[in-house]
C-alpha cells in the first residue's frame, strides 16, 4: 500500500506539501497540485482515514455516489444524516465515469468526507477494492463483494423469484425473461440476481429453462418493446421484466398485438416505479423499501465512521409484491400480497 512519503517523492515536494493539496489544495500552486494529484493516480494512494479522524469528524460530511437516482433513497438518507448532524453531498457518476476507476474516485475524495454511500450498480473494479481498505463505505441497493463494504439492499432474486411464482400461480408456463444485456464487470450485479430468481422459480415448478426465452437488451421501454414484442412472437404466455421499464414496454407490445391482457399474457416488473402506477392495466410489480435503505445505508456508515461496527453487514429489507391489472383482471389498484 503506498504512503504518502511515496507521494511526495514521485511528485518531487514535501510531506507538508501533499498533505495540503489533499486537504486545502486553494493554498498550494497549480503545478504542484497537478504533480500531486499525477503521483496519487499513479500510486493509487488514498488518504489514510486514521490520521484524518480529528479533522474530519469536525467536518461531518458523507458522499453520495449515485449511479441512478431514486428520490425515495435519497429522502431517506438526507433525513438519517441530519438526525445524527450529518449532511450529504450527492454526485451522479454514469458508467463512462466509473470507468475511469481511480482516477476518478481520487478527485472525489481529495475533498474532506468521512465515507461514502455508493447507490445503485457499480461496475467491479480492484482500485474500488483498495479504495474500501482506507475510506469507510456502504453500498446501497445493488452491492458488489468488496473487503470492509457492508450493503444494504433488496434481496434481488427473492424478489424476482416471488414475481415469477405469482405469474406460475395464475397459470402461465411460457414465461419470457427482459433483461439487461451482460456489462463488462457487472458479474453479480441486480440484473443477474434477479435473473437468477427467474430461473429458481421455473426449475422449483418443473419447468425447463429455455434460453430462447431469455431476451437480453440495453435498458429503456423502446428495448423493453421490442424485446417484448419477440418474445409474444415465441408464444411466451407470461414475460418478466427486470426493470418496470422493460415490462411496460412488452405489455404496449402485447396491446399493439392485440392480445388479452391479463387473459393472453400475464406481465410483471420490479421496482414500483411511476411508470407502472399510470400503465393501463396496472402493472404488477415488486416495491422495494426505497426510503428505508437510504436511513439504513447512512446509518450503517455513521456507525462505520465511529468505529462502532468493526465486521461488514449484508442487510436485505422486505419487498412486497403488488397485484395490479396486468396479471388479476380487475386488481388495479397494486393490492399487496405480503411482505417477503
Amino acid at each position: 500500500m503506498p504512503t504518502i512519503q511515496d507521494v511526495a517523492k514521485a511528485a518531487g515536494v514535501s510531506i507538508a506539501t501533499v498533505s495540503r493539496v489533499i486537504n486545502s489544495p486553494a493554498t498550494v500552486s497549480v503545478d504542484k497540485v497537478k504533480r500531486v494529484k499525477s503521483a496519487i493516480d499513479e500510486l493509487n494512494y488514498y488518504p489514510n482515514s486514521s490520521g484524518r479522524n480529528l479533522r474530519r469528524s469536525a467536518t461531518k460530511t458523507l458522499l453520495m455516489i449515485c449511479a441512478a437516482t431514486i428520490s425515495d433513497v435519497l429522502d431517506g438518507a438526507y433525513e438519517a444524516a441530519a438526525r445524527q448532524g450529518y449532511r450529504i453531498v450527492a454526485t451522479y457518476a454514469d458508467r463512462r465515469q466509473l470507468a475511469k476507476g481511480m482516477s476518478y474516485f481520487n478527485e472525489l475524495f481529495m475533498g474532506n468526507v468521512d465515507g461514502a454511500i455508493l447507490f445503485s450498480a457499480l461496475r467491479s473494479d480492484e482500485n474500488l477494492a483498495k479504495l474500501c481498505q482506507t475510506v469507510p463505505i456502504v453500498q446501497c441497493s445493488s452491492f458488489l463483494d468488496l473487503p470492509n463494504a457492508s450493503s444494504v439492499s433488496t434481496d434481488e432474486e427473492a424478489a424476482a423469484y416471488d414475481a415469477v411464482t405469482h405469474l406460475l400461480e395464475t397459470g402461465k408456463r411460457r414465461i419470457g425473461l427482459i433483461t439487461q444485456e451482460n456489462l463488462p464487470g457487472a458479474e453479480d450485479s441486480y440484473y443477474i440476481r434477479r435473473e437468477r430468481g427467474y430461473c429458481r422459480a421455473l426449475a422449483d415448478a418443473g419447468i425447463p429453462i429455455r434460453q430462447e426465452m431469455i431476451f437480453r437488451t440495453p435498458g429503456g421501454v423502446k428495448n423493453g418493446y421490442y424485446a417484448g414484442k419477440q418474445l409474444l412472437k415465441d408464444k411466451a404466455d407470461g414475460i418478466f421484466g427486470v426493470q418496470d421499464t422493460f415490462a411496460y414496454g412488452a405489455l404496449v407490445a402485447a396491446q399493439r398485438m392485440g392480445l388479452s391482457i391479463p387473459e393472453q399474457v400475464g406481465i410483471v416488473g420490479i421496482d414500483n416505479t411511476g411508470i407502472s402506477q399510470l400503465s393501463d392495466p396496472g402493472l404488477t410489480t415488486v416495491q422495494q423499501s426505497f426510503y428505508e435503505m437510504g436511513q439504513v445505508a447512512v446509518n450503517m456508515l455513521i456507525e462505520q465512521i465511529r468505529g462502532e461496527m468493526d465486521v461488514k453487514r449484508n442487510v436485505y429489507l422486505q419487498h412486497r409484491l403488488l397485484v395490479r391489472g396486468s396479471t388479476v383482471r380487475g386488481r388495479s389498484d397494486g393490492e399487496e400480497e405480503g411482505a417477503r
